[in-house]
Order: C-alpha cells, then structure tokens, then sequence
C-alpha cells in the first residue's frame, strides 16, 4: 500500500468513526453523501455533509443543490467537511467555485501501537465513569454562555451510543476537569477536554487524558484519535507531548 492509500484509507476509517462517536440528531442519506443536522448547534462536524463515497453514479452539480435545498431548509447555511477521504476528489475545487470559503482547518491526531506500549494511568488519576454526571456536564458546558447551545451540546452527549467513559478531576467536590472516550471496535476518539479557566496549566488535562487512555486500552482499544483545530497551537503542542501524532488535515467548506 503507498503512503497516499494508506492515509486516505485511514482518513475514511476515521472519518466514519468520529462521525459514529460524535452523532448527528438527523442525518438523510444522499447517494452515500451523509447529510448531517443537529438543531439548537453550531458544532460543525454535526451540521455539515460528510462526503466519504459516491453512489449510484450521482451527478455531483445535482448532489451539492440538494444538499444546498436540505440546509436552507433548516435555516442553516450549507456546509461541507472535506478530508482525503471525500468524494468524489473534485468536489473541493467545485465548492470554492460556487462561492464556499473555508473554515476551520483542523488535524486528525492518533496515538498507534498501543499493544506493544500501554498507555499508563498517572500517579493521581481522575475519576471515571460510564455515564455522565451534573458535575462533569457543569465543567464541560459551563463556560458556554449560550443556554441553547448548552442543550444542543448536552443532547448529543445523550444520544452517543457505544462504550463511554467520562473523566473528571473534582479535588474539592467541584469538577475542574473532564474529558470523554468514546470507544468503537479498536477505536477510541477524545472529545469534550476542557478544563476550567481558574485551574489551567496545573497538569489536570494529561491526568484526564492518560486516565482515559489507559481505561480505553483496557476495553479494547489500539488506536485513540481526536479532532485539533489547526490554529490551537497550544492544544497541538499538548496532544504531541502526549504521543500523539498528526494522521491527516481537514477543513469545512461553508456557503455563506
């Protein structure tokens, strides 16, 4: 396999495993196309088109105005995820023609060859659990000023299916720090890190993240990936000290 199959069949496999362990509420078929909308969100992975592969010989002009005339009508502007992996291999160049810009680059990192080096718990782990308590959900969606938003938020962490494990460090009964693991087959995507502004910098996000490595592996795991956005240098730099390396870039291509 060259190095450019290998990376675009892992960003396929990715893909579809981040879309699995952070869910839409609807989702429509178009000819292979998944149409994604989650109302009261302005996350973009649940509101944009994931475009992986191609069906039926679809025409790809009659496949964008579709997906335009599902997100008009939802009062929503139309939006697309663009990875290696979408299909077919022009529709980026297609999108910038019809006036998309892009936003937010972001990189897929994954940690691999977990069998022959375990991931370690630290000296003072955080907590686990399998389901989401007020605490945890306070650190997360805390700083969120948007009521809606933390509902929209708070409505797909209730509707992911699959193994879960929730982290939090709450020295004093009061969460400073969460992270979630959600784990399908052999992968483990990371999501929700956060970390309360008071309490940054002291070490809470990696005794999060190695605790749930370390549990993940347990149940089966032997790839852990998460999504960074480009620009968060800082993030990039965490996750890079933390074993993790750069798998491929994304960006959303967004009519507006």
């Amino acid at each position: 396999m060259t190095g450019l199959s290998a990376r675009l069949d892992k960003a396929t496999v990715l893909d579809e495993m981040a879309a699995t362990a952070w869910p839409a509420l609807e989702t429509e078929n178009l000819n292979g196309w998944r149409l994604r909308h989650t109302p009261d969100s302005l996350i973009r992975r649940c509101n944009s088109v994931l475009c992986n592969r191609v069906e039926n010989n679809a025409v790809l002009a009659d496949m964008i105005d579709r997906a335009e005339k599902f997100y008009r009508a939802r009062h929503i502007a139309p939006r697309f995820q663009i990875s290696p992996a979408s299909q077919p291999g022009d529709l980026d160049r297609e999108l910038e023609k019809r006036g998309y810009i892009t936003e937010a680059p972001s990189m897929v990192m994954t940690t691999e060859g977990l069998a022959s080096n375990p991931p370690k718990t630290s000296p003072d782990p955080a907590t686990t659990s399998p389901v989401m308590d007020e605490g945890w959900l306070d650190c997360y969606l805390g700083e969120v000023p948007d009521q809606q938003q933390r509902q929209g938020r708070e409505n797909i962490l209730r509707s992911i299916q699959g193994e879960k494990i929730f982290a939090k460090i709450n020295p004093d009964n009061k969460t400073r720090a969460s992270g979630l693991a959600v784990i399908n087959q052999t992968f483990c995507g990371i999501f929700c890190m956060h970390t309360l502004q008071p309490d940054r910098s002291q070490g809470l996000g990696k005794r999060i993240l190695k605790r749930l490595m370390h549990e993940a592996f347990q149940l089966g795991a032997r790839t852990i990936y998460l999504q960074v956005q480009s620009d968060n240098v800082r993030g990039l730099e965490f996750y890079r000290h933390c074993g993790f390396k750069t798998a491929y870039g994304y960006h959303y291509r967004t009519l507006e």
